[in-house]
């Protein structure tokens, strides 16, 4: 699940050589699963804070169903790992 939400973020944050632990992901997950309804804003936040100095390509054109993928994945990783 952690890999999958791993894909997810980049997707979303479109990363460049994300190499994230699992520690910072069950951390991005828990982080995630507390908001109602994030934005893209809210999800880079979140992300920059666990895994400073991202390369990110333009954020353009995001879709808010993959934000909504990203939260419902993020809620499962915080619920499994506590």
């Amino acid at each position: 699940m952690l890999e999958q939400l791993k894909e997810e973020i980049i997707k979303v944050c479109r990363i460049l050589n994300w190499k994230p632990t699992d520690v910072e992901l069950v951390e991005i997950a828990r982080q995630l699963s507390k908001l109602h309804s994030p934005t893209l804003q809210d999800v880079h936040v979140v992300v920059a804070k666990v895994c400073p100095d991202q390369l990110y390509l333009d954020l353009q054109g995001i879709d808010n169903s993959e934000i909504k993928t990203l939260l419902a994945l993020a809620i499962q990783v915080a619920k499994s790992k506590g």
